[in-house]
């Protein structure tokens, strides 16, 4: 908070927010007088909506983080970097907006969680201050110290299959050159992993005949069960939902709290 202006804003209800600020405060993990401190705390309400049907999304919306939504509130997008475990959360912005670390507990924390906030994530900030350009730039050329997949490859898993509605929200805040280099590099990345699945597909079922040939595949009866029950005998595909599920803090009982960091920012 000494370098950069702090906006906590969690996907959350605004009172789940407030026991996890109160629980961190008494667990000494914010600065004293830190509500003095931090430009904004945000909740569920700031958060930009999208219907989906998706099962992730219990209630059918997706809640994401638009800098739309800093810009209408007198902060200058320029500067600022999003540090959010979920990519979605950061769907309708550049790419390299945010920054998407590992998921941790600061209530149960291993040691290496410890390491990666020491070690990782506030060296990447502190190099951020010396950055001549903006954070969209900054992110771009350093993304890899903090997270270990190209952010739109990330999208590429969650965001498949799309329709039409769905391509006129994804990078919603970004030109329509930008959108259309990203869209390109996001099928690129679709196409690839099709062709893993499929690879991992052919491979599963060559296995299968091998066994067979060899009288040590499953019998006649167990795949008619498989059959039956509506679970043919194929390799599970990739599901974004298992990469997706993992990213999520678990703080207070409660999943989700996001923070965003920027740096001295002017009004407009």
């Amino acid at each position: 908070m000494e370098w950069f202006n702090v906006i906590i804003w969690t996907s959350r209800q605004e009172r789940n927010l407030a026991v996890i600020l109160k629980k961190c405060d008494l667990m000494g993990f914010l600065p004293t007088d830190f509500k003095r401190k931090i430009a904004h705390s945000w909740s569920q309400e700031h958060c930009t909506t999208y219907q989906t049907a998706w099962e992730q999304h219990k209630d059918g919306l997706m809640r994401c983080k638009s800098v739309q939504v800093l810009y209408d509130n007198g902060i200058c997008t320029k500067d600022v970097i999003i540090i959010d475990n979920s990519v979605q959360k950061n769907s309708p912005n550049h790419p390299f907006q945010a920054v998407h670390p590992r998921p941790f507990d600061p209530f149960h924390t291993a040691k290496k969680d410890e390491n990666y906030l020491t070690m990782v994530l506030q060296p990447f900030l502190d190099k951020f201050r010396g950055h001549k350009g903006d954070g969209i730039s900054y992110v771009e050329a350093n993304w890899q110290q903090v997270q270990g997949q190209d952010p739109i490859a990330c999208l590429a898993n969650y965001w498949a299959p799309m329709d039409e509605r769905d391509e006129c929200f994804l990078w919603s805040n970004c030109t329509a050159a930008d959108r259309q280099k990203f869209m390109a590099e996001l099928n690129g990345h679709r196409i690839q992993q099709a062709g893993q699945k499929a690879m991992q597909f052919a491979m599963a079922h060559a296995d299968q005949a091998s066994q067979t040939e060899d009288g040590a595949g499953p019998s006649n009866s167990s795949q008619t069960a498989a059959t039956e029950i509506g679970q043919p005998i194929v390799p599970a595909p990739l599901s974004a939902a298992s990469l997706i599920s993992d990213a999520e803090f678990l703080l207070a009982g409660c999943r989700d709290e996001d923070m965003e960091l920027t740096r001295q920012f002017p009004a407009l």
